[in-house]
């Protein structure tokens, strides 16, 4: 019970003094706890109590320590975490700059160089897609690159590493549109996917990022086999709810819409209309996405009402669009 090993966790941090030699360890396991409570139920509260903990346990390994790379980790891995709820560069940059740090403890050759090279080219993507700085983007391949090559094939984290790589061709493909960009992401998520088996919980990423990149493709080539693979894993990867569900049914929606424009098959256009309902229904008033979307449920309307010249498909078109038009003023 996870609550129960908090409170273990708690008790035995309150019978370490600071000078005690445990005390590190006993911050850093409270950490990890209340890390995978925010984990769990999203409690910001839980993230903000172990990035407190988290920062004692650095005070504890100052340079040269042992256990110093492994604390700077740990720390800028919830900070990276916080700034993805509060969109604040300066925590981004604080949780970049722990991992350069933590990088340098682990030269060419340390058993664990790959994963340092692999978060801090993730934190730089983000980076990139704040600020838009080349140079980021280009570590964070670079970065990406040589983490995997690292790695063997039936490494743990090798599928992480190359959905963190495809993601960085993605940016790059959107520069260049170079169709060889696009076809190696798709290679990189392909295999990616497969060191997944059904029902792990990480094949939700892979599965999107190749989803969205075979109809990247499609757009680029026309490819009819592209936009149905397209399809069907949008389609395996709708969970059953939460966040997963919710961006699932509006990647599922868009790519169903393309194939509605490319066959005017209206079984389709019915499909994503009632797609844009459930997704709608998961952004109630005040989400930040409502506005979407409502844009996307009130075009798809307007689609059917040019067919059927349904007054009801129009009139719930022309509501949805009035709301969408509250939300900007």
């Amino acid at each position: 019970d996870l609550n129960e090993t908090i409170r273990l966790n708690t008790e035995i941090l309150d019978q370490c003094p600071s000078s005690h030699p445990f005390r590190g360890h006993a911050l850093n396991n409270l950490a990890g706890a209340l890390h995978s409570r925010y984990n769990r139920t999203g409690s910001q509260k839980a993230l903000k109590q172990a990035i407190r903990l988290l920062t004692m346990a650095l005070e504890l390994c100052p340079s040269g320590h042992s256990e110093r790379a492994s604390a700077l980790n740990n720390l800028a891995t919830a900070l990276y975490q916080r700034h993805r709820h509060t969109g604040s560069q300066e925590v981004l940059e604080q949780a970049i700059s722990m991992y350069l740090e933590a990088l340098a403890f682990r030269p060419p050759g340390h058993p664990r160089r790959s994963q340092s090279l692999s978060i801090l080219a993730s934190a730089l993507k983000t980076r990139y897609d704040q600020m838009g700085q080349q140079r980021d983007l280009d570590e964070s391949i670079r970065l990406s690159s040589e983490a995997l090559e690292q790695l063997p094939v039936d490494h743990p984290s090798r599928s992480m590493v190359l959905s963190n790589l495809g993601s960085a061709l993605n940016r790059q493909y959107e520069q260049t549109g170079s169709q060889d960009d696009l076809n190696k992401q798709i290679q990189l998520h392909r295999e990616a996917l497969t060191l997944l088996p059904h029902g792990h919980t990480g094949r939700w990423v892979p599965l999107t990022n190749l989803a969205l990149a075979l109809r990247d493709r499609y757009d680029l080539t026309g490819s009819l086999d592209d936009l149905g693979e397209s399809i069907r894993l949008h389609r395996e990867n709708l969970g059953p709810r939460g966040e997963h569900r919710r961006i699932a049914l509006n990647n599922l929606a868009i790519a169903l819409r393309t194939q509605y424009e490319r066959s005017g098959a209206l079984d389709v256009l019915e499909e994503v209309i009632q797609l844009h309902k459930e997704s709608l229904s998961l952004h109630p008033p005040g989400h930040v996405d409502r506005g979407s979307s409502l844009r996307n449920l009130a075009n798809a309307l307007g689609n059917r009402h040019m067919v059927s010249c349904s007054l009801d498909d129009l009139e719930e078109e022309i509501r949805l669009d009035r709301e969408v038009l509250g939300l900007l003023s």
